[in-house]
């Protein structure tokens, strides 16, 4: 599945919910996604995911989520992890 990201977009929410930010910390760290520069940003993202780079990813622990309707009004998003069964 082809997923459009529109980095512009990543910026505005990381910056209002820092929980998404602790999220994708934690998908780095546990990916072991390390490049050049130790952390994940918007100026080394095209880096990590150019198709000039191949990642080997271990997926043991693999997560699906689950989100519940964005209301702008109150800015309030529900994210629900579940482990996926192997």
């Amino acid at each position: 599945m082809l997923i459009y990201i529109n980095i512009y977009g990543i910026k505005l929410i990381v910056n209002h919910h820092y929980c998404v930010y602790v999220l994708r910390e934690r998908i780095r760290k546990g990916l072991q996604l390390y490049s050049s520069e130790l952390y994940l940003s918007l100026q080394n993202y095209g880096e990590l995911f150019s198709n000039q780079i191949i990642w080997f990813i271990d997926n043991t622990n693999v997560y699906q989520y689950a989100s519940s309707h964005y209301d702008t009004r109150t800015k309030f998003m529900k994210l629900y992890f579940y482990k996926c069964s192997s």
